[in-house]
């Protein structure tokens, strides 16, 4: 729980929502803890928003930091053959491509959708007709668009997946072991005491299931929606699943389906803030 409040109130308005909703981070966190994820540990051991900064953005290169900043006005650029692609918000977000790396060049592009930027534009890697995106070895996805290539490696666990999309074109992705495709990113539901969740992934979504009883929880499907919960009826407070400030210093939230209050000042912060994440509460360094 602690840890929760604290990732929810350190994360960016830009991180996905089960960092910054302290209700989903703890469910999250079963799963997290389930897969013996690295990010488990790294949030276990963080003690300041510096250290959940680390936990959850990469570290930049200061080299690529400081090209970016010469070429603030510019979100994409090429120079010596190497493709930048610059988060004025978010250093850690930037990145430089070596375009021979993916046997390309660097140089104008029009996306699919007709916006103009900068590209390494690859007819090795991107032939015309070659898939949006395909594996190059067990843990290498690239994705082509319009003739752009671009190369990622998958998560420490994952392996690039090759499947047939709803229209039977081939596509891959980066998948866990045994995780199957589901068709509507965001769709929640329980079969029996498990809770399946299709999260993004592919060219549809990917099952993650967790199973609630191994926790011992139930499976519950009212409310806003499912969810693993402590089997009591009813679940007071929680129905709306909104994170609040009980008082000047406890962030309250539902963990669960139960109403818990964590200490902001516990957790090295000044107080709680009932608007610190827009609509939601948060704790704050600021009084």
């Amino acid at each position: 729980m602690h840890s929760c409040a604290r990732i929810s109130s350190c994360a960016r308005k830009n991180d996905p929502q089960q960092y910054r909703d302290a209700s989903q981070c703890v469910e999250r966190w079963l799963a997290w803890s389930e897969e013996h994820n690295v990010v488990v540990h790294c949030f276990g051991n963080a003690h300041s928003c510096s250290d959940v900064d680390a936990c959850l953005h990469r570290r930049n290169d200061t080299l690529v930091t400081a090209v970016c900043n010469k070429h603030s006005n510019e979100s994409t650029f090429c120079l010596d053959e190497t493709l930048y692609q610059c988060d004025d918000e978010n250093d850690d977000e930037s990145r430089a491509i070596r375009c021979a790396d993916i046997k390309g060049e660097c140089r104008d592009h029009k996306t699919h959708d007709g916006l103009s930027s900068r590209a390494c534009i690859s007819n090795a890697m991107c032939p015309a007709g070659a898939p949006e995106s395909r594996c190059l070895d067990a843990t290498t996805l690239l994705t082509c668009d319009n003739g752009a290539a671009d190369r990622a490696k998958c998560d420490p666990g994952e392996t690039c997946r090759l499947v047939r999309d709803e229209n039977n074109e081939p596509t891959a992705y980066c998948a866990k072991p045994e995780q199957t495709q589901c068709d509507r990113v965001g769709q929640r539901y329980c079969e029996g005491n498990k809770l399946v969740r299709c999260a993004p992934a592919g060219a549809r979504g990917a099952a993650e299931v967790l199973d609630c009883a191994k926790y011992g929880l139930s499976c519950d499907p009212t409310g806003a929606a499912a969810g693993c919960r402590v089997a009591i009826a009813p679940q007071a407070g929680c129905q709306d699943g909104n994170t609040r400030c009980r008082d000047q210093d406890h962030l309250e939230f539902c963990a669960l389906g139960l109403r818990v209050a964590v200490s902001c000042k516990s957790l090295g912060f000044a107080s709680c803030d009932p608007d610190g994440n827009g609509l939601e509460a948060a704790c704050t360094i600021a009084h």
